[in-house]
């Protein structure tokens, strides 16, 4: 079993810097130094095969899907140098540990016709040699404040 964080806190201030480099219409994730800390993970959809609402949730359906890719998953997940920038790193930036606030956007684009989404972590997971989450008792290390958890989901509330 594994010991998991807090449920994440929606943040409107993350949530701001999502929909700013959203409407920007980039084709990439912005530049790590300009989030000051904030980790994000950023995807883009033709908007002819995609509503608003379907961009969104496949945003975070391709976010955690490269986890079932991958064979090394078991009682511990190492984020190594390899990882930055490879498909997992969306799902370890999702899923890391101590990242509890969270704020997305999604912004169709109508001078290139798609949607991009874009949401942010703080405080930025994906740091190289650390564990995407802590090995233990499910609900065993809920975080100071935090007097519930969900023992079927594994989050502390």
């Amino acid at each position: 079993m594994r010991s998991i964080p807090a449920i994440q806190t929606y943040d409107c201030g993350l949530e701001e810097g999502a929909i700013r480099w959203a409407s920007q219409c980039p084709t990439t994730n912005s530049e790590p130094s300009s989030r000051n800390g904030v980790g994000e993970n950023f995807k883009t959809f033709p908007a002819t095969r995609f509503t608003f609402d379907t961009a969104a949730k496949k945003s975070v359906t391709e976010w955690w899907k490269p986890i079932r890719d991958v064979n090394y998953f078991e009682n511990v997940v190492v984020f190594r140098p390899f990882h930055d920038g490879a498909p997992i790193s969306s799902f370890t930036q999702m899923g890391w540990a101590t990242s509890n606030l969270l704020g997305c956007s999604i912004v169709k684009c109508t001078t290139s016709d798609r949607y991009v989404g874009v949401c942010r972590y703080s405080p930025k997971g994906n740091l190289v040699n650390n564990n995407v989450y802590q090995v233990g008792t499910v609900c065993s290390a809920c975080p100071t404040g935090k007097t519930s958890c969900n023992r079927d989901e594994g989050l502390c509330f």
